[in-house]
């Protein structure tokens, strides 16, 4: 009898805890508006990884699709003019910029720039571009020269123009054997840079 008395009080007692945790009629222990929430939590994945992963989510726009490519795609044409034009859709504040990021990330050398004159001063040698050759760095068709990129504001888009610089040469002629259109080249290079591989930083 003592036995099952011994065994019995530890159950009494622990049935009368449960039963007191679970019927206190206390509001405080109810009311769970007070308790603290997790926080929302912030993926440093890029943009394209996370709509991946959430198959739910659906993209903004084609705007937003878009512009997670590098380059600016049909936001940079070349113009059909009598003299080549490189059209880009943005304002002169922003297209500076743009062009600036493109002739860095081609190594073009930037002797000199005016932004109050909207131009760029720079030395480029034309064979380095010559798309229907792979081995366009072996040629030496042109001279590599001084070039002036100048830059126009057009009701919201820019338009860019280049022109050979001529330096005089002393004691020497000019050299009638060397293609003309360096300015051309130039420009196309800059569209293939600005369309397709701009860094955006």
């Amino acid at each position: 009898m003592q036995i099952i008395f011994k065994n019995f009080i530890p159950a009494v007692l622990l049935a009368a805890t449960l039963v007191s945790c679970g019927t206190t009629e206390e509001v405080r222990y109810r009311d769970t508006s007070m308790l603290e929430k997790p926080p929302t939590l912030i993926s440093n994945r890029p943009a394209g990884e996370q709509k991946g992963a959430d198959s739910s989510a659906e993209p903004d726009s084609a705007e937003s699709e878009g512009e997670a490519k590098t380059g600016l795609g049909t936001k940079v044409y070349m113009a059909d003019s009598n003299s080549p034009l490189l059209i880009i859709k943005q304002p002169f504040d922003v297209a500076w910029s743009t062009l600036a990021q493109a002739l860095k990330q081609q190594d073009i050398e930037v002797a000199d720039r005016n932004r109050e004159l909207k131009a760029y001063y720079l030395t480029f040698d034309p064979d380095d571009y010559d798309p229907e050759s792979t081995f366009s760095f072996f040629k030496d068709d042109y001279a590599k020269e001084d070039y002036l990129l100048k830059l126009e504001d057009r009701d919201g888009e820019t338009a860019i123009s280049a022109e050979a610089v001529d330096k005089p040469k002393p004691d020497s002629a000019p050299d009638e054997d060397r293609p003309a259109d360096g300015a051309e080249r130039l420009l196309k290079s800059l569209h293939e840079t600005l369309r397709d591989d701009l860094i955006k930083e």
